[in-house]
């Protein structure tokens, strides 16, 4: 399982968000794992998620605006209930402040400034850019999960995807 963080601002979808998405469709294509679309801040959402890669869209019913702590517990728990072997989010404020507790309490690789993949025999490879974009570096893993922080606007956004997902909404015990 591959889970997506999604954020939304003023009702929209974040395109970062959906870059993210866009990311971890890539790599469900390498390994066939399914992309769970975790949705935080709306209920519902006009744009067909599937449309960008999402297999399963899930709307965190009782949770809209929480804080960074918070917020990194639930993709935690997210993460263990569905066996998840990655968490992706947008490296922006919100991705800044969580990725590397979520990767921690996980006990997976951080993999920030996400901007590519691509695959080299049975290893998957991700894409960084370094030196101010003048050079790249790729990083994997050994274990074959990790938490991947993708670089806002460094992923084009792909809605070619011809699917529907399916759609759910979950109450989560927000921690106090």
């Amino acid at each position: 399982m591959i889970i997506v963080l999604i954020e939304f601002q003023n009702g929209q979808v974040k395109k970062t968000s959906l870059e993210s998405l866009g990311l971890a469709s890539q790599l469900s294509a390498f390994n066939g794992l399914k992309v769970k679309a975790i949705c935080i801040g709306s209920q519902e959402t006009n744009l067909e998620l599937g449309s960008y890669g999402a297999d399963e869209v899930v709307f965190l019913s009782n949770v809209s605006d929480v804080h960074h702590t918070e917020l990194s517990q639930i993709l935690v728990k997210l993460a263990q209930d569905n066996s998840a072997q990655y968490v992706v989010m947008s490296l922006n404020s919100t991705g800044k402040s969580i990725a590397g507790v979520v990767a921690s309490k996980l006990h997976i690789a951080l993999i920030s400034g996400v901007v590519d993949l691509r695959k080299e025999g049975e290893k998957i490879l991700f894409k960084k850019s370094v030196f101010s974009g003048k050079a790249s570096v790729y990083y994997s893993t050994s274990s074959g999960s990790a938490v991947l922080a993708t670089m806002p606007n460094g992923i084009p956004l792909n809605s070619s995807f011809s699917k529907t997902a399916m759609k759910s909404s979950i109450e989560v015990n927000v921690p106090a």
